[in-house]
């Protein structure tokens, strides 16, 4: 089912500031310090962002004071229904894989691609997959106006996944990832926790062990 372009002119004054928020929640604007020569850097998270919640949830991947990545829930309406998302935003000139950009849904976001346990994140891509430094949808639920549901979205069943990421520290790129799940009935996020490869350019793969 296709969902039509949400028209400037329903996005209420809400919606608006939240963008806003999203994009100017980094902390920070210089360059990063290079990062220290050891590996493999895994982190446990465990926070959760809800749809009532004001704020944005970010995320700083390598601890350096700078927040990296931003995760939130919007809830938009048209003429087809309701539709809340749930998306990432890479903040400064951090990226995520995902499809292309797509002008029929919340900010043009195209759906961020979910990796399996095990996979190796690099700078490889499958066909119709872009490293992305715009916000992308891991999923959406929208609600007809006879309150019927469905969804979209990898993240859609509510069963963790993990997102590739490259994190830009300095003049260098960071291959890394994170384990995000959502809840779609109870309009819960997770970022359950995340990872990254200090060695610059070097890939890694989807799991606890590197």
């Amino acid at each position: 089912m296709r969902v039509d372009k949400i028209s400037s002119n329903k996005i209420n004054s809400k919606i608006i500031a939240r963008v806003l928020l999203i994009f100017f929640v980094g902390i920070g604007c210089g360059q990063k310090d290079e990062l220290p020569a050891t590996k493999f850097i895994h982190k446990t998270d465990g926070r959760t962002l809800r749809a009532s919640d004001a704020n944005a949830l970010p995320v700083d991947l390598n601890g350096d004071g700078i927040n990296d990545y931003v995760f939130f829930l919007q809830l938009t309406a048209n003429n087809d229904g309701d539709h809340l998302y749930a998306a990432i935003n890479p903040l400064l000139f951090n990226e995520v894989i995902s499809e292309p950009d797509n002008d029929a849904y919340f900010l043009n976001m195209g759906f961020a691609i979910s990796h399996k346990q095990d996979d190796v994140i690099d700078g490889h891509l499958q066909e119709s997959q872009v490293w992305t430094s715009n916000s992308s949808t891991l999923a959406i639920r929208h609600t007809r106006s006879d309150g019927s549901l469905w969804y979209e979205g990898e993240w859609q069943s509510g069963i963790p996944r993990v997102l590739a990421v490259r994190l830009v520290v300095g003049q260098s790129k960071h291959y890394g990832w994170m384990r995000v799940s959502f809840d779609p009935a109870k309009e819960v996020l997770k970022v359950i926790d995340y990872a990254f490869n200090q060695r610059a350019g070097e890939p890694l793969k989807a799991s606890l062990s590197n």
